[in-house]
């Protein structure tokens, strides 16, 4: 198998304030990798690997991918969905296609749908696919109370039962979805029929919390400060763009601009207003449960089951997330550890397995064309296993 690349920077200074920060902007999901796997140990054995998936190339027919042309299309309708909860709020929801089992997007950090829309497309061509923006993201309500992972599910219940049909769904989780997405399985395994998970986040980081990697409480210190600090900024009013605080804070440049190069331009001004002081309040109300707390990696320890023969497939990035500042040890650590929890994700099922891409954290958007294959198949199987 293709080794994954490694990033071999020795004797590197250590990470800054402005470096940690730079890292989170420019790429939400690798450092939010960056994080879980700095608190996960180093001790674990790899399981056997499996080749990588096989893909056909962007672009070609029923490959994955949007074109440029039809974004414009997918955004307004976006933009304009919800559905409400028990206790009348609003989430962002939006649904393309027809046909069963429904599938149903569960984001990472950041909590915003639109991270799929270069695969929900093409899903649709196949049966409905539906994507959803967590509570206080986007243009959905904030929630009131602790936004653990029981609150998460919660909400991500309300949204299967809302678009579901009443049948079991397909979820695809990316990164923290991961947990959501499967803690949502152990509780309510009857209400799914299959899961692909995308470079997920591992249950227990917190319960196997060793720190092995130096430099671990500063970098997430450092992290929630500046997410602190850019909610006050932004508590007192609108940010100008282009100055020094909205690049901070709202725009995080070439690597993952705001908004979106593909957001027209008519919705540009509404969707920049999705980076605001709400974004902040709901990042840090759900990392003071997952990162700041042993509370979530409790919940999910409590409630881990196996989930019999449903069809599960998870997506490994070939690509490390491993930072520079680490010691060459400790990048290949980090990759082991990021890696096992994948083996240990794809045995939750007997029809479970890995797969992995050559791409970085953030698979659907470097491979949409790997997603769309890989939740096809489980559709696939799972209409399979109804016959």
């Amino acid at each position: 198998m293709k080794a994954a690349r490694l990033l071999t920077s020795r004797g590197a200074p250590k990470v800054t304030f402005g470096e940690a920060w730079g890292l989170w902007m420019r790429n939400l999901w690798l450092v939010a990798g960056l994080i879980l796997a700095l608190l996960l140990p180093v001790a674990a054995v790899a399981g056997p690997e499996m080749p990588p998936i096989s893909v056909t190339s962007a672009g070609q027919a029923g490959s994955g991918g949007t074109p440029q042309a039809d974004m414009a299309a997918w955004w307004h309708g976006y933009e304009a969905g919800f559905v409400r909860t028990p206790d009348g709020r609003r989430l962002q929801v939006y649904c393309m296609g027809s046909g069963s089992p429904v599938v149903v997007f569960e984001a990472g950090t950041g909590g915003q749908g639109s991270g799929f829309r270069r695969v929900q497309p093409a899903i649709s061509e196949t049966t409905r696919a539906c994507v959803y923006t967590r509570a206080g993201f986007g243009h959905s309500d904030a929630a009131k109370g602790s936004r653990d992972l029981t609150a998460l599910a919660n909400d991500l219940g309300v949204v299967v039962r809302a678009v579901g049909g009443g049948r079991p769904v397909v979820l695809v989780g990316h990164s923290f979805g991961g947990p959501i997405t499967r803690y949502f399985a152990y509780r309510r395994p009857e209400r799914v029929a299959g899961m692909v998970l995308i470079d997920p986040a591992g249950d227990d980081h917190y319960r196997r919390l060793f720190k092995p990697l130096p430099g671990s409480d500063l970098v997430l210190e450092q992290i929630t400060a500046t997410k602190r600090m850019c909610l006050e900024i932004l508590e007192r009013g609108p940010l100008a763009p282009g100055t020094d605080d909205w690049k901070t804070c709202v725009d995080a440049g070439p690597g993952l601009p705001w908004p979106p190069v593909d957001a027209p331009d008519a919705l540009r001004s509404r969707i920049a207003q999705e980076r605001g002081a709400a974004y902040y309040r709901a990042a840090l109300a759900e990392d003071s449960w997952w990162l700041a707390s042993p509370h979530d990696a409790q919940l999910s320890a409590k409630a881990r089951r196996g989930l019999g023969d449903i069809p599960l497939i998870v997506l490994t990035a070939m690509q490390s997330s491993a930072p520079a500042s680490l010691t060459p040890d400790g990048q290949a650590a980090f990759t082991q550890v990021w890696r096992q929890t994948h083996w240990e994700d794809a045995q939750l099922s007997t029809h479970g397995r890995r797969l992995f891409v050559d791409a970085g954290h953030g698979i659907q958007f470097d491979r949409p064309e790997a997603v769309v294959d890989a939740v096809k198949r489980v559709v696939a199987e799972a209409r399979g296993k109804r016959r």
